[in-house]
């Protein structure tokens, strides 16, 4: 856990252009402050984060949706409406 909080606080400030070793700003012009590679970064970061507070353990985190279901009395106070579609006309020049 202790490696992985390491882990984590070095990968959050390499995304924010912080050299983790020194603090220092890393020059506008490092590769580390490409965006791509800053998007990388944080999203490295958000899922340490998922793994930290699921204590290490990635198959923990929790399905939040709900599944869909509907009763029959429910469905009974749908109905269908079938409608034709009508298409414009095509101009002469597509026509084959």
């Amino acid at each position: 856990m202790k490696k992985l909080l390491k882990a984590k606080s070095y990968l959050d400030k390499l995304a924010n252009g912080i050299n983790p070793i020194t603090n220092e700003l890393a020059s506008e012009y490092d590769t580390i402050n490409n965006i791509h590679i800053s998007r990388c970064l944080f999203y490295v970061s958000d899922v340490l984060r998922n793994l930290i507070e699921n204590n290490n353990n990635p198959q923990k985190k929790k399905n939040s949706k709900i599944p869909f279901s509907v009763t029959p009395q429910q469905l009974a106070d749908y109905f269908l409406m079938i409608t034709q579609l009508q298409l414009p006309k095509l101009p002469k020049s597509l026509t084959v």
